[in-house]
């Protein structure tokens, strides 16, 4: 019997969990691409503006966290963010925010998509002291991500967070049939044999 109610508790458990796992890229590992596009594990980072100035991954002083990326080119584009799999937290440092340059009341903007439908948009003020000290998250499920900045400034980011932890999972109908069964037999087994 102790084993039967044993299995039932991991089914239960297997069927209704949802294990987070953070993933952080800092760029200080990752060679610089020279490249429109490039991927780093499961993300695909793309400048939506190809015609311009390769994506660059260095250190640009007090604008990163030692390595960071960059988007170059003061204009329009955005960097684009594809993933493999399915999340629901984003988090990026930011610093390129030139007072010299754009509007003193710009925005970094965070644009979150799941499978081509908007599901969170999310923005913050730069504080305009050209220094890597702010921080822009978002939560919302999403496989699809957009940065830029609204003053056209170049894109400077990094300590990238990814990681899928808020979402509570619903079981398939398959699932809790299967559950219901499972408990169904243990309880008919306990019956049988208390009788």
């Amino acid at each position: 019997m102790k084993y039967l109610s044993h299995l039932a508790a991991i089914m239960f458990a297997a069927t209704f969990s949802n294990a987070a796992s953070a993933v952080m890229i800092d760029f200080e590992s990752v060679p610089s691409p020279g490249t429109s596009s490039f991927t780093v594990g499961d993300v695909t980072f793309t400048d939506s503006m190809p015609a311009g100035t390769a994506l660059q991954v260095a250190d640009f002083g007090h604008q990163s966290d030692g390595r960071g990326l960059g988007v170059f080119g003061d204009d329009a584009s955005r960097l684009q963010l594809t993933f493999a799999g399915i999340y629901d937290f984003l988090s990026f440092d930011f610093g390129n925010d030139n007072p010299g340059f754009g509007d003193p009341f710009g925005q970094m903007h965070l644009d979150l998509y799941l499978d081509g439908m908007l599901t969170g948009a999310f923005a913050l003020t730069a504080n305009w002291d050209d220094i890597m000290n702010q921080t822009l998250t978002g939560t919302g499920l999403f496989n699809y991500a957009e940065i830029y900045y609204d003053t056209n400034l170049i894109e400077v980011i990094d300590n990238l967070e990814y990681r899928l932890d808020g979402v509570v999972a619903v079981p398939e109908p398959s699932s809790l049939m299967l559950l219901a069964m499972a408990l169904a037999g243990i309880g008919f087994t306990s019956r049988r044999r208390n009788s």
